[in-house]
C-alpha cells in the first residue's frame, strides 16, 4: 500500500469516523428506551438477543446500547458489542455497523468474536462499495479488511468467500480504470489511455 493510498484512506476514514461517532452518540441516548430492568448481565444479554433473533433490531439496538452502558467490564460485553454491530448490519446501516465492529476489534482483542467482527467489518464496506463509475473509497476499505481477515484467519470457513469478494472488488476497480482508458483513447489522448491500460495490466 503506497503512501498516497494511505493518505487517501486515512483522510476519508477520519470523515467516516466522525459521521459514525455522531450516530453512535445518538444511539447511547436510546439506551433509556430499553425494557431491560435486570441487574444480571447474562439475563440482560439473553433478553436483547431474543429481540435480535425475532428481527426486532431497533429494540435490540436499544437493549445492547443499555447493556454497553450498564454492564461494561462484565464477561458478556464483547458478545453484546458484536450483536450491537449485527443489529445495524441487518438494518443495512453499514457505516454504523462498521463502527461497532471496529470498536469490538480495538477494545476486546482477545474476544472469541474477533474473527466474526473482522469479517463483518469487511462485509459492511463491501456493501457500501458503489457502482464502478462512482468513488471507490469503500471498495478499497473492503479489500483491505478482507485481506487482513485472510492474513489472520486463513483457515476460517469464511476464507473462500473473502477471497471471492476480493477478486470481485478488484475486477470492479480494473473495469473502472479500463473504462477510463477507453474514454481517453476515444478522445485521442493516447498517453493518458496507456497509463490506465498499464495500470489494469499491472494490478
Amino acid at each position: 500500500m503506497n503512501n498516497l493510498f494511505k493518505k487517501f484512506i486515512s483522510g476519508t476514514l477520519f470523515v467516516l469516523i466522525l459521521t459514525a461517532l455522531s450516530f453512535y452518540l445518538q444511539s447511547c441516548v436510546s439506551s433509556d428506551k430499553s425494557d431491560i430492568k435486570t441487574d444480571d448481565p447474562e439475563v440482560a444479554l439473553s433478553m436483547a438477543k431474543k429481540n435480535y433473533d425475532k428481527g426486532k433490531y431497533l429494540q435490540a439496538i436499544d437493549d445492547f446500547s443499555y447493556i454497553k452502558l450498564r454492564f461494561t467490564g462484565t464477561k458478556i460485553i464483547d458478545e453484546a458489542q458484536y450483536y450491537f454491530g449485527m443489529c445495524y448490519y441487518m438494518r443495512k446501516e453499514y457505516i454504523l455497523g462498521a463502527y461497532e465492529f471496529d470498536y469490538l476489534i480495538k477494545n476486546y482483542p482477545t474476544s472469541e468474536f474477533i474473527s466474526k467482527a473482522r469479517y463483518q467489518l469487511a462485509l459492511c464496506y463491501y456493501n457500501l462499495s458503489p457502482a464502478y463509475s462512482l468513488d471507490q473509497t469503500y471498495t478499497y476499505y473492503a479489500i483491505s479488511e478482507f485481506i487482513t481477515f485472510l492474513e489472520l484467519y486463513p483457515n476460517d470457513i469464511k476464507a473462500p468467500d473473502a477471497e471471492a469478494k476480493i477478486k470481485e472488488l478488484r475486477n470492479k476497480l480494473a473495469y473502472k480504470d479500463l473504462r477510463a482508458g477507453i474514454l481517453y483513447y476515444n478522445m485521442d489522448n493516447y498517453k493518458a489511455a496507456i497509463v490506465y491500460f498499464d495500470y489494469v495490466l499491472e494490478n
